[in-house]
């Protein structure tokens, strides 16, 4: 033979931050170097994520995509999903320091998708270069992907027989049960609940209130607060009762929670499926008409459950601090109007600012807190109240300044709780509808991992309750 076959190309793409595209040019010595023989991938860069909506579109080859999991931003990830749902025969390479960040978390949950501590090593990326011709690009020795992402399949694989579907769907609500008895799971399956929930009842799957109250039993019953070693901040006149800080939660007891909130996905996931098959499927005959209500019933308490495994991560571990500028004024005066445009007969809102207070945080996480604040003030003061904000920057001696937002409101039925009860887990559980048992609790945990907190006591009138939100000025 005269020469060899050149190897088969395929596109390695390396994402939009200042830690993946400077590999390129390492990539392309090690490439050009001989040091990957037969390494066929074709090096390029994002200038943003949202260019993968056009890349692939006229190129049917299999790829690779290259991450950083620390620095994609949650408003990107559907970026990332969607074109990994309609290019079934890329893989995702991701790469990072914490894996249990919100966008590892959600990627990792995908079946294309590998892990990389960073920083990544030669081996790693000449493993990265080597790629096979009619697939996507196989997955060398020594690279594995995460435990938690293993038999996970996308929700567009046929659906499994009807047989053994109840076995399936028991096992999976026993891993559940297991964790709400504090159990480990370290050493269980993973489970595929979308095979177990495909021909299942849709009623089965909901978790009782007694199950998910006994799970949130737990952390007051293992982790109680200190009184004796926490300082409560005290604040000008009004003086809100802080919430006392309790010891972090050991990380298996994070890793826990964060199967609940793996599984609780999973379960979203299924569910839209079995509802996407369900219409797919829907003749119109009485059959499918009387499977409308479960369907819509079962979608209620998968949010349910979503929406509570979200919390309790945030009680089991702060969220770390984000790097977005934002104008905390306008976002809290953006909050107020949407509520008083919502038309839901609520109470009457007024805001007052002395200027603009800039902070450094997430906006998505900063949205939760007002709108837990805010919906907790909605409902106390009834159609009847005001409720009142306040922005101000407060100096300090030491430090940047603090900007400081003020809510006042009449307590309404939050008359007869103590102040500290009301930032506790489960502290107005019932109390008020369409408000989470965990939803205070969880904003003043998320404002801590900003570097902040969140105060509540009497406001400076007779039946008046004040919250104060306080975080660092950028």
């Amino acid at each position: 033979m005269s020469g060899s076959t050149p190897p088969a190309t395929w596109p390695l793409i390396l994402g939009p931050t200042a830690r993946a595209i400077p590999l390129e040019p390492l990539l392309a010595a090690l490439q050009g170097g001989g040091r990957v023989p037969g390494s066929g991938a074709q090096l390029c860069t994002l200038g943003d994520l949202d260019e993968l909506l056009k890349t692939g579109e006229a190129d049917p080859r299999p790829g690779r995509l290259l991450l950083d999991a620390d620095c994609i931003p949650p408003s990107d990830l559907g970026f990332v999903t969607r074109f990994l749902s309609r290019h079934s025969r890329w893989q995702l390479w991701l790469f990072g320091e914490d894996d249990h960040c919100r966008a590892a978390r959600t990627l990792l949950t995908l079946p294309q998708t590998r892990w990389c501590g960073w920083p990544l090593d030669l081996e790693q990326l000449q493993r990265l270069l080597v790629g096979t011709g009619d697939g996507p690009p196989s997955q060398a020795g020594g690279v594995h992907p995460k435990p938690r992402a293993a038999n996970r399949p996308a929700v567009t694989q046929p659906q499994p027989s009807p047989a053994g579907a109840q076995t399936k769907l028991e096992e999976d609500l026993g891993k559940i049960e297991s964790i709400l008895a504090g159990n480990t799971l370290a050493d269980d399956p993973a489970v595929d609940l979308e095979s177990s929930i495909a021909d299942t009842e849709p009623a089965e799957l909901t978790l009782t209130h007694e199950e998910l109250e006994a799970f949130q039993a737990s952390i007051a019953a293992n982790y109680p607060s200190d009184p004796a070693t926490s300082e409560p901040e005290k604040v000008e006149a009004p003086e809100p009762a802080p919430q006392a800080s309790g010891s972090l939660p050991p990380k298996w007891y994070r890793s826990q929670v964060a199967d609940l909130a793996d599984i609780a996905q999973r379960l979203d996931l299924a569910l839209n499926a079995l509802r996407e098959q369900h219409q797919e499927n829907d003749g119109g005959g009485e059959t499918s008409a009387a499977l409308d209500d479960p369907i819509e019933r079962l979608g209620h308490d998968a949010l349910r459950l979503v929406q509570f495994s979200r919390t309790l991560g945030y009680l089991a571990a702060p969220p770390a601090q984000g790097d977005d500028l934002i104008r905390l004024d306008t976002l809290l005066q953006e909050t107020m109007s949407g509520m008083s445009d919502s038309g839901s007969g609520g109470a009457r809102f007024l805001f007052r600012a002395e200027g603009p207070l800039e902070i450094r945080s997430d906006k998505g996480l900063m949205v939760l807190v007002l709108d837990a604040v805010l919906a907790l003030a909605n409902g106390a003061a009834g159609p009847d109240g005001e409720v009142r904000a306040s922005a101000v920057k407060v100096a300090r001696e030491e430090g940047p300044p603090q900007a400081e937002l003020h809510i006042s409101f009449p307590t309404g039925p939050l008359a007869e709780i103590p102040p500290p009860e009301v930032l506790e887990p489960y502290g107005l559980r019932g109390k008020l509808p369409g408000l989470g048992p965990n939803a205070l609790a969880a904003a003043s945990r998320i404002l801590e991992g900003q570097g902040g907190s969140l105060l509540y006591g009497e406001g400076d009138e007779p039946g008046q309750a004040l919250f104060v939100l306080r975080l660092p000025c950028a």
